[in-house]
Order: structure tokens, then C-alpha cells, then sequence
């Protein structure tokens, strides 16, 4: 599984296409920085902010290589007849969990949990991406600071950088 290169994209750039599959692995280690922004709410942050940053770099370390392992050995197949699935597919997991198993419900309910994931994912990154740039607001490192700056009062959320960072 590790020494087969199997290219779909039409890009003759080896190294460019290993990296866009490599960009796959990276949703594992995200959130490394909200261990980190988390740190000021926790008892005695310095000596546990350091700590759980480290912790969360390991266990994403490990999440990640296991990631990369399980799509490895999935794709491993070569018979003409995936091979084609897989590149005429909007989805690299549909063809892999399709070879798996025999099942479409379960092929389908694998399908929604990577899409879950992402999805979960993607409100992490904009929940800690949010603290971090109302931080700059506030210290007027931005242009509209005051604007963005603003916390509703009902929800004691900085709406407008939520939405900003969602939209851009």
C-alpha cells in the first residue's frame, strides 16, 4: 500500500497530487489551537495549557497516521473495475466503502458519518478561529475592529465574526 502511486487527477505533478492527498489527513489535526484558547479557563493554565496541547498534538498524531493507513490499505485494490469507480466518483470514500462492503445502507451510513464529521469539524475551526480574531478585534488589529468587535447581548457570542468567518 505504500509503495503504489495510483494518479486520477490528469496532473503530472507526483509531489503537487501526493500533497492535495495528504491535505485529506490534515482534518485530524485541527484543533490543536482550541486546546490552546481553551487553556485560560482551565485550573492552573500553566502548567495545563502546555499540557493538553502536547496531548492534543499526540492523539492527532496518532488519528492522523491511522487515517492515512485505512485509506491506504482501502485504495490498495488494482482491479480495472474499481480503479474506474474510483475515478469516474465525486467521492474517494463511496468506492472505497462500496469495495468493502456489500451493504448499501451501511455503505450509505458510512458515507453520512465522514460528512458529519467534516461538518463538525468545519463549526471546531470556525469556533476557535472566532476567539482568536475577536482577540485581534479588540486589540484593534484589524480593519472594522469596532464593528466586529461587537458581543450580542442575548447569546454573549461574537456573531458578526462568526458569520464573517463563515462566509469567507
Amino acid at each position: 500500500m505504500f509503495f503504489k502511486y495510483f494518479n486520477t487527477t490528469n496532473i503530472d505533478n507526483e509531489f503537487y497530487v501526493c500533497n492535495i492527498g495528504i491535505m485529506m489527513s490534515l482534518f485530524c489535526i485541527s484543533g490543536y489551537d482550541s486546546a490552546g484558547q481553551m487553556g485560560e479557563e482551565t485550573a492552573d493554565p500553566a502548567i495545563n495549557s502546555p499540557k493538553g496541547i502536547v496531548n492534543s498534538v499526540k492523539s492527532s498524531a496518532v488519528t492522523t497516521f491511522i487515517f492515512i493507513v485505512v485509506v491506504l490499505y482501502n485504495l490498495g485494490g488494482t482491479d480495472d473495475e474499481y480503479l474506474t469507480m474510483l475515478a469516474n466518483s465525486d467521492n474517494m470514500f463511496y468506492p472505497m466503502f462500496k469495495k468493502q462492503f456489500d451493504s448499501p445502507g451501511l455503505v450509505l451510513f458510512l458515507c453520512m458519518n465522514v460528512l458529519l464529521m467534516l461538518a463538525l469539524n468545519g463549526i471546531s475551526s470556525i469556533s476557535g478561529l472566532s476567539r482568536i480574531v475577536h482577540c485581534m478585534c479588540t486589540d484593534n488589529l484589524l480593519p472594522y475592529s469596532d464593528f466586529f468587535s461587537k458581543i450580542e447581548k442575548r447569546t454573549q457570542v461574537p456573531m458578526r465574526i462568526l458569520i464573517g468567518i463563515f462566509f469567507s
